[in-house]
């Protein structure tokens, strides 16, 4: 004895689910092909965004004090003139709580004004955790306008 089943197949949902699918697959594999494509006859260069550590003992990594004068270091000139580097970001490190107020606002005119004005790839990133009370409401504003914060842990 044999039996037979019929199964009943709505081909309305059935043909646009497998168009559906097999659109899905050729297209993952033509973006690998481009991307491919890319590599080989340009080169592939992707955006990145780097990250320069610096001390309050230590401002070396962001500015160079050769002959008296205050320039940016040769470490963000190689990263400002990389065409792949999308931002630098400068970031404290430390505690930044023994500084009074006169070095503070030294430190943000005569160091990090300048790394600032440099390039506009250049921001700042991180927290400073100065002393409460002790940066002056004109340095706050340059600080968190330029993408620090102040004692955001407190």
């Amino acid at each position: 004895m044999k039996y037979k089943k019929k199964f009943n197949y709505n081909l309305k949902t059935l043909v646009p689910a497998i168009l559906l699918a097999t659109a899905t697959a050729f297209s993952g594999c033509n973006k690998d092909k481009q991307k491919e494509k890319n590599e080989e006859t340009f080169g592939y260069i992707t955006p990145k965004d780097t990250v320069v550590l610096y001390f309050r003992i230590n401002l070396q990594t962001l500015v160079s004090t050769e002959n008296g004068t205050i320039d940016i270091s040769d470490l963000l000139k190689y990263y400002i003139s990389r065409p792949e580097t999308n931002m630098i970001y400068a970031e404290p490190v430390d505690w930044w709580g023994g500084i009074s107020t006169n070095i503070i606002h030294e430190i943000r005119t005569n160091y990090l004004e300048p790394v600032i004005n440099a390039s506009p790839k250049i921001r700042g990133r991180g927290d400073f955790d100065f002393k409460p009370g002790r940066t002056t409401e004109e340095d706050s504003l340059w600080f968190i306008q330029n993408g620090w914060t102040i004692n955001k842990e407190r």
